[in-house]
């Protein structure tokens, strides 16, 4: 053979051997990328299926969310608007305040002494909605010309209010207490002595507000007579008409 007919086979053979090495290079590539097309399938697939079990816990929520909307809702409880008076909110406080009003004496303690302007103290507990506990300190110098009548009381009673219209609140009260009245007659002193007595009342309150309250309250004091040695025993009886202004706490 020439030359040209030897470069020509040696050509041909080495042309034939680079063919069979790309084949064996392809064959080695091909498993991973149908490898890789597999796992991406199977990807999918578990894609998918996830999304079909997301897809179906979603419609059972809504149906559930559904079914529940579905069912008879319970009434509303109805609210009772019962309309409650301040006054008779006070239960368990305390209270303060002064009555200023006109004393009128009777029996003998008029016969040495003038009716005249006084002050008294009051302090009240609210036991309940209806009753409360008060106490009443007062003490006022009647003078009728040379002579007077002196009056000292501390008494504890029981208010009752029967009835409220509103803020404004109608009541009773009656109790006893600790008296030491004393008169000058006939330019002679009588012996100041404790004794014993009773009160009774009647009156009105207004509450201003949950601290204020003003009212109206006549209250009658019956001291027992106290003995006296070489002379008429001291007896006598007096009526309060006051305006009280009261301060609960």
């Amino acid at each position: 053979m020439n030359f040209i007919q030897k470069s020509i086979l040696a050509i041909l053979v080495m042309a034939s051997f680079f063919s069979g090495v790309a084949s064996a290079q392809a064959l080695k590539k091909t498993p991973t990328k149908v490898t890789k097309e597999v796992t991406s399938t199977e990807d999918k697939s578990q894609n998918t299926t996830d999304q079909s079990e997301n897809d179906s816990e979603d419609e059972t929520s809504t149906e559930t969310e559904d079914v529940e909307a579905a069912k008879p809702q319970p009434a509303p409880a109805k609210t009772v608007n019962k309309k409650v008076s301040v006054v008779n909110s006070g239960a368990g406080k305390h209270s303060v305040g002064i009555g200023i009003g006109q004393t009128f004496l009777f029996r003998r303690f008029d016969d040495h002494g003038n009716d005249k302007l006084t002050s008294d103290i009051y302090y009240g507990y609210a036991a309940s909605y209806s009753f409360d506990f008060m106490l009443n300190g007062h003490f006022s110098k009647h003078d009728k010309n040379d002579d007077y009548s002196k009056l000292i009381g501390l008494t504890a009673s029981i208010k009752s209010k029967f009835f409220d219209f509103d803020n404004f609140s109608p009541y009773l009260l009656g109790g006893l207490g600790f008296y030491r009245p004393q008169a000058r007659r006939n330019g002679i002193d009588t012996v100041s002595k404790y004794t014993f007595g009773f009160n009774l009342g009647a009156g009105v309150d207004l509450r201003l507000n949950p601290h204020y309250l003003v009212g109206i309250l006549g209250h009658f004091h019956k001291p027992f007579e106290v003995e006296q040695d070489g002379q008429r025993d001291l007896a006598g009886s007096y009526f309060k008409l006051m305006f009280l202004i009261m301060y609960t706490f």
